[in-house]
């Protein structure tokens, strides 16, 4: 969800961690959303328009065990978010990047499923950034984990 444009959208992640311990890590990632929204826009004329805004948010995040199961972690990072802004206009088509700025993020992930060397469960973030109104999108994902 973009909590900027109020809209909702898909949200897609990558990311690689490197355990320190048994129940911390520390790990890269790279996030990006996507979000659309149909508007109207009434002055002396009335003119429909598509708005999709593109995300993308680089992290670097410590992950810890809070429970000591293995299961329930916590997640907190800095990062560099962009964003993109598309608006298809009356055939007219205009793509700008609205910002890069830095930010941070905050979330939690569930287990539901180990399996081998795979785990299934539930991710979820908040990006925040301090120049562009707070909160920037609010994601929440299944996860599928492979541990080598």
């Amino acid at each position: 969800m973009d909590c900027n444009a109020n809209t909702i959208g898909t949200v897609g992640n990558l990311e690689l961690e490197y355990k320190i311990s048994t129940s911390e890590s520390i790990g890269f990632g790279v996030t990006m959303t996507e979000n659309k929204n149909k508007n109207e826009f009434i002055r002396e004329f009335s003119s429909n328009y598509d708005l999709r805004r593109k995300s993308t948010f680089f992290e670097l995040y410590y992950k810890k065990d809070v429970l000591d199961t293995k299961k329930f972690f916590i997640i907190g990072g800095i990062g560099l978010l962009d964003i993109y802004s598309e608006i298809v206009k009356n055939h007219t088509y205009s793509n700008d990047k609205l910002l890069s700025e830095p930010g941070i993020t905050f979330g939690v992930e569930y287990y539901l499923i180990k399996k081998v060397n795979f785990e299934f469960g539930i991710h979820s973030k908040i990006y925040w950034t301090p120049f562009n109104d707070g909160i920037q999108n609010i994601g929440i994902a299944p996860i599928i984990k492979y541990n080598f």
